[in-house]
């Protein structure tokens, strides 16, 4: 099984004067499932310390809190500076990097492109509109519609991104970099019940076939 290091939500806790980290559950089983084993990384720690640790072959950006800029909260940029350290160590380094909602967000601003409000984009399905060119369409071709859990989506993509998939209003829910091995979307594979199994086949996918 490959070690793929997952990054996590920051939660400020006021009643304690604490600041946790925090994920859900359902990932670690999600992964496992892909034949993926999650190395849950403290953002207490220079994220490099790990990384340069353990053999990661992989990073992925989860869910959770709005990107700094939009909630101005010290906790998210925080988060944002943090992540944005992972992506440039994965691109120094050839490591795989998949983002998944807020992750694929900071994906796209780290690269370039802006994140906008969208409507009637939480607690909703979407169908995808896929672009069958790209080799992901492959295994999204059995997945009809998405969960959606964002008041913020991406509505262009960065310059090195190709789209992979929309939704019917024309918000991206899945890119591809052109030329790194970077991919985000936005909806959440883990919190499928059960989860969908040509989810796990792209997580698999993705973080085990060699870069060409």
């Amino acid at each position: 099984m490959k070690l793929i290091a997952v990054s996590q939500r920051l939660v400020e806790v006021e009643s304690h004067n604490e600041i946790r980290d925090a994920l859900d559950v359902r990932w670690s089983g999600f992964l496992l499932k892909a034949g993926l084993v999650p190395l849950i990384l403290p953002s207490g720690i220079n994220p490099e310390l790990y990384l340069n640790q353990f053999n990661v072959q992989g990073i992925l950006h989860t869910g959770g809190n709005d990107l700094g800029r939009i909630s101005k909260s010290g906790i998210d940029s925080v988060r944002d500076n943090y992540e944005k350290q992972l992506i440039s160590f994965a691109i120094e380094h050839r490591i795989p990097v998949m983002g998944v909602c807020r992750g694929m967000q900071v994906i796209s601003e780290f690269f370039g492109s802006n994140v906008e409000p969208v409507k009637n984009h939480t607690r909703v399905r979407h169908e995808l509109v896929i672009n069958d060119d790209h080799e992901i369409a492959v295994k999204l071709s059995g997945i009809s519609d998405v969960n959606s859990y964002h008041n913020y989506g991406v509505t262009k993509a960065p310059d090195s991104f190709t789209i992979i998939a929309k939704n019917n209003d024309e918000v991206i829910e899945a890119m591809h970099h052109t030329k790194l091995k970077v991919y985000a979307q936005m909806w959440h594979p883990e919190r499928e019940n059960p989860f969908c199994e040509n989810d796990i086949k792209l997580v698999r996918n993705f973080f085990t076939k060699e870069s060409s």
